[in-house]
């Protein structure tokens, strides 16, 4: 039989013990390295605290330190931290006690991860010499086999009788086969190998046992000071959610920290630095999960179960009034991170896809932990009592706390729950909105959490009730619903246009923006009290940007289009993309949407109105680099800028303004385009379009000032110009062949735009001499007939000046 060492796995096994096992998971919970850094940091930070409570935030200033105090080191050549709170300034009695427990606990870690190494390296050692014995013993019985077949060899007959080999006090008869006549082959039972290697297992196995109940000793022993000196600091009021204290990983210090931030919460001044303080478990689960929580973004792993325990049981010790008391407070960092920490926590706990909890599990409701079920699941029955009643007002406090608590955080619950959270928030908006004027700041918290999972928000918006019951809302603040807006309408980068998601974010966009062109007043906040609310602000920019994104399709539209959405079974090639998912807008809805724009306030309007013109010019810039499908491009790009035109010019904030915003937008896009490289065959243009825009926007508000009618009609010929610069500009900078070189053989325009000096006829001897100039012009045509019932006023060709 072949010698076979045995390993250390065998080893344990035999023992019933694993004492490497047990003594590598201690050394790694206890991270002695990073232990005596923050000890450190701890021990400089005393001098300079003044009370318990701001010892951390000493002790983080303290961490800019190198790991000693006035240039002494703290941890000394064994690795103990040697200046434990001797020698520091007093800063109070709480602050000594404090250093005290700490930096002992920290030093109780350190020398028993020392002695249970010292006891592994004691067991490796009797684990080679029992390895080495084994060696030994084998080949020591093989050599006395060996010595005694050449004894017989001597003597033939004695093959007859059996062969005893002695090795040590012991005495084997060896196994014989006999060959031929006077020859024999003789080995050594299989049995005494197995005998003799199970002896020096059962040897190291009882090191191993011993070893290992020294090393359980040395971690019972840990643990039981450290768990005194935990007591102690829980006493103080201090808690370490992250650091050497294992112990706050458990559900009972979970319970612990819970209770002592209900108990801070229940204070009139609570101390934020506590809080901060009592939520770290919290924070060091997300920072394991998320890496960056504040960042958010995916999840690196999934919860342990002894993770998600922490999660059950600290908010298990919490009610819904702690957490809406939290939400209510404001202040500086501490306090920011204390409810973040929370909110990412009730996050996390309700997220399946991590390993947390569902609210719902087929048709059945699972039930979450009070202080979160009042809010999100029985929010219903959460509302009590009549409007302007104690119990009602309560509820109105209730849910503003938890809505400013939810507002904080940076990692997406699960679908089910964050869609339980967007409903609970628009039924605490309807409560109030039907019964009282009281504002409603925590709905607005509770949708931008729902708003951090997509799939949750394209999901509620791809709902044909929802989007009407969220946006038909007047919001005291909108940055909520205009998140969830934005996240369940635009796709994340990469998704594949004729995937089933892609669907939903464009079902998602047309439930919307059809919502707003029936409703642009509700859009606006004007339903309530018949003004607009600078509230809505938010959700104005957001359907700004949602048409904006769009205008592909909406640029389809034109006399006589219904609003509805395509057949999935048809492809539509639009400005050189094909789509699978896509809707149509009826003229009547395209022209509501923009009017809706026109009249938002001036940063919001400018800010759609410079995303169509970068459209324009993007699309324009497209079809000439193709060579094909121009004309259909630039009918898209004259329907708009057609209804645009008369969406500023009807606008409330009077036609010249409008105007303006419409140079404006250009002015701002030809700053791009001035970045942009000139195709090599162009040359040089030395006319510069901002300086054109800028002449007319000039000219613009110099009639605004006159206010001459006069003047006023005379630009009516105007509406094209910033469309049909940008689309000039696009041939030259894509080196349109088309626009050199015309099919119908009208000389392109000249290379020297610098000689001519009246804007307009600039724009028309860059584009006129174009056949497709009359594509953008019916487009136009259509844009403005669509919004006006009349026909729009045409633009004579300009013959190249000399």
């Amino acid at each position: 039989m072949s010698y076979r060492p045995f390993t250390k796995a065998e080893v344990e096994a035999r023992a019933g013990k694993r004492p490497w096992e047990t003594q590598r998971a201690f050394s790694a919970e206890l991270d002695t390295e990073h232990m005596a850094d923050i000890a450190a940091r701890y021990a400089r930070a005393a001098g300079e605290a003044e009370s318990a409570g701001d010892l951390a935030e000493a002790a983080t200033r303290a961490s800019a330190g190198a790991g000693g105090r006035n240039g002494a080191p703290l941890v000394d050549e064994n690795g103990r931290i040697d200046e434990t709170y001797r020698g520091l300034r007093r800063g109070g009695t709480d602050i000594d006690r404090v250093v005290r427990h700490i930096v002992n606990g920290m030093n109780l870690a350190i020398d028993a991860d020392k002695k249970a190494l010292e006891h592994i390296r004691w067991l490796d050692w009797q684990y080679g010499r029992h390895l080495q014995a084994y060696a030994a013993e084998y080949e020591g019985w093989n050599s006395a086999l060996e010595t005694a077949v050449a004894a017989r060899q001597d003597n033939p007959a004695a093959s007859r009788v059996p062969l005893f080999v002695d090795y040590g006090n012991r005495s084997v008869a060896a196994e014989v086969s006999h060959g031929t006549p006077g020859t024999a082959v003789y080995w050594l039972p299989s049995s005494l190998y197995e005998s003799i290697r199970a002896t020096h297992l059962r040897n190291a196995a009882d090191d191993a046992n011993r070893a290992c109940a020294e090393i359980d000793e040395e971690i019972l022993a840990y643990r039981r000071r450290l768990s005194a000196e935990a007591a102690e600091l829980a006493e103080l009021g201090y808690e370490l959610g992250e650091g050497p204290f294992t112990l706050f990983a458990t559900p009972a210090m979970a319970r612990f920290a819970a209770t002592e931030l209900r108990a801070e919460l229940g204070k009139k001044t609570p101390d934020i630095e506590l809080l901060e303080l009592y939520t770290q478990g919290l924070a060091s689960i997300a920072g394991g999960i998320y890496g960056d929580p504040v960042a958010g973004g995916d999840a690196d792993r999934n919860l342990s179960p002894a993770e998600l325990a922490y999660l059950d049981a600290f908010y298990g010790a919490l009610d819904h009034t702690s957490l809406a008391r939290l939400g209510q407070l404001t202040g500086l960092a501490p306090l920011t991170n204390a409810k973040r920490n929370v909110a990412n926590g009730v996050m996390m706990m309700c997220n399946p896809d991590i390993g947390g909890y569902s609210p719902v599990l087929g048709n059945r409701q699972v039930d979450l932990p009070d202080s979160i079920g009042f809010f999100v699941q029985d929010y219903r029955e959460s509302w009590q009592g009549r409007a302007f009643s104690p119990a009602f007002l309560k509820s109105v406090e209730m849910f503003n706390g938890f809505g400013g608590l939810m507002e904080e955080a940076t990692v997406a619950s699960g679908e089910e729950f964050s869609k339980s959270l967007a409903h609970a928030a628009v039924f605490s908006q309807e409560q109030l909105q039907e019964h009282t004027n009281l504002p409603n700041t925590g709905a607005s918290g509770m949708l931008m959490a729902a708003a951090l999972n997509r799939a949750a928000s394209v999901e509620l918006l791809s709902d044909g009730g929802f989007p009407g019951e969220l946006l038909g809302l007047r919001w005291d603040d909108s940055r909520g619903v205009a998140s969830l807006v934005e996240n369940g309408t635009l796709p994340p980068d990469g998704l594949d246009e004729d995937s089933p998601e892609m669907e939903k974010y464009v079902h998602a966009a047309y439930n919307v923006l059809t919502y707003a062109a029936d409703n642009p007043d509700g859009i606006r906040g004007i339903l309530v009290t018949g003004e607009p609310s600078e509230s809505h602000s938010h959700l104005e920019r957001v359907i700004g940007d949602t048409i904006a994104r769009h205008q592909d399709f909406i640029s389809r539209a034109g006399s006589g289009s219904d609003t509805t959405p395509w057949d999935p079974g048809e492809r539509h090639r639009i400005n050189g993309t094909d789509y699978r998912y896509g809707f149509d807008l009826s003229s009547e809805d395209r022209n509501s949407l923009f009017s809706l724009m026109s009249n938002t306030p001036t940063d919001i309007r400018d800010n759609f109105f410079q995303n169509l013109s970068q459209w324009e010019y993007d699309t324009a810039r497209s079809a000439f680099a193709r060579g094909g499908g121009i004309g259909a491009d630039l009918h898209g790009i004259g329907l708009i800028a057609g209804t645009a035109a008369h969406a500023q010019s009807s606008a409330d904030t009077g036609e010249l303004e409008g105007r303006l915003a419409l140079a404006n937008a250009a002015k701002l896009t030809f700053d791009f385009v001035g970045t942009l490289p000139w195709h090599d065959a162009i040359g040089p243009v030395t006319w510069p379009f901002k300086t054109g825009a800028e002449m007319y926007a000039g000219h613009v508000q110099e009639q605004i000032s006159a206010a001459q009618d006069e003047e006023l009609r005379g630009l009516k010929n105007w509406d094209r110009l910033p469309a049909k610069l940008l689309i000039a500009d696009a041939a030259r900078t894509a080196g349109a062949e088309d626009i050199d070189d015309p099919p119908d053989g009208r000389p392109g325009p000249t290379r020297n735009p610098a000689r001519w000096t009246n804007l307009n006829q600039y724009a028309n001897s860059v584009l006129g001499p174009n056949p497709y100039a009359d594509d953008f012009e019916n487009g136009f045509r259509i844009g403005a007939d669509d919004a006006t019932g009349a026909a729009a006023p045409a633009i004579p060709r300009v013959s190249e000046s000399p």
